[in-house]
């Protein structure tokens, strides 16, 4: 939400500085949260979550949308229940 509220602060105010913060957080998240095939739910924490569904809705260019697509095929069938819903965890944890 954090690399939202930069992007919308620039769009609102066209201060470069929030681009800038922008930027560089975007960067150090895709280095520390996305390994290439998931996106963690922590630093040091690949437990997978829907979380991961929350952020590609609210910041859909922290990943490219093959990344995006790559990350979702590799999480949703250890989420998806049975019955059709999500599990709030990876179902073998």
């Amino acid at each position: 939400m954090f690399l939202q509220m930069y992007h919308l602060a620039y769009l609102l105010s066209k201060n470069e500085k929030f681009m800038l913060l922008e930027k560089l957080m975007h960067k150090r998240i895709r280095d520390v949260f996305w390994d290439g095939g998931i996106l963690k739910d922590g630093a040091l924490d690949p437990t997978i979550r829907p979380n991961v569904f929350l952020a590609a809705y609210i910041y859909p260019r922290l990943l490219t949308s093959q990344e995006w697509a790559i990350c979702f095929k590799n999480i949703l069938h250890k989420l998806w229940c049975c019955w059709g819903g999500l599990s709030s965890i990876d179902q073998e944890e």
